[in-house]
């Protein structure tokens, strides 16, 4: 039984599976897209996060001259093209896979409660935004300070995400690092690229600022 991202015991029911086995099935549910992610339509759907305040991006109907899609932040509606936004990310992917230590970047072998502990540690920060975002919603807090606690958590959360991954290797991560990775990201489908990199990486859109109006804004909005 978990409270929090906290284990407080164990369930009086009995198991699914073994709980040698649970670490490693946390893993892959934590990874593999559920039913209403395998229904996702865009690259970057509830993968990508708003720079402002920690939201997952979502895609609505682009505006003026762009007849596509725009990612969009139901939060604060931060918005930005969204074929702009997918090149620079796809760009970054298939640059970091090339790298000689791509592979690398996975580790077999760690203990079932290193797995566990690693997992424990990001269900408990995510439940922590969560919690400051209800606290906002209930007028408890100002703007200033859900900026503020949300810009405390991210990086946290982003490093405790990073290193749980790593604590467990990826089949669709080491298949995509072998070859040719440009090849290989064309080919597979858009669920099989959407595990690659909600594996790899994470991304956050930035806002612009007041006035930004330039050509590659969407793509500048993007850290690398």
């Amino acid at each position: 039984m978990t409270y929090k991202g906290k284990e407080i015991g164990h369930g009086k029911w009995p198991a699914i599976v073994a709980e040698d086995d649970w670490p490693r099935v946390m893993e892959l549910l934590s990874r593999n897209p559920t039913p209403a992610e395998r229904g996702r339509k865009h690259l970057l759907t509830g993968i990508a996060v708003c720079g402002r305040c920690g939201e997952k991006m979502r895609s609505i109907p682009g505006k003026g001259n762009n007849d596509g899609k725009d990612y969009s932040c139901p939060g604060c509606y931060l918005r930005r093209r969204m074929d702009k936004v997918d090149e620079v990310v796809t760009t970054v992917v298939i640059e970091r896979l090339s790298q000689p230590d791509a592979t690398s970047l996975l580790s077999a072998g760690a203990s079932q409660t290193e797995v566990r502990e690693a997992w424990g540690a990001v269900e408990g920060l995510r439940a922590r935004l969560r919690r400051l975002t209800e606290v906002y919603a209930e007028g408890a807090i100002s703007d200033d300070q859900l900026l503020s606690g949300t810009a405390a958590l991210r990086p946290k959360l982003e490093a405790a995400e990073q290193k749980a991954r790593s604590l467990a290797t990826n089949p669709d991560l080491v298949d995509m690092a072998a070859g040719d990775v440009a090849a290989k990201w064309a080919a597979p489908s858009l669920e099989r690229r959407r595990a690659v990199m909600d594996a790899l990486m994470a991304v956050t859109v930035m806002p612009l600022g007041r006035g930004v109006r330039s050509v590659n804004a969407d793509v500048e909005s993007v850290p690398k």
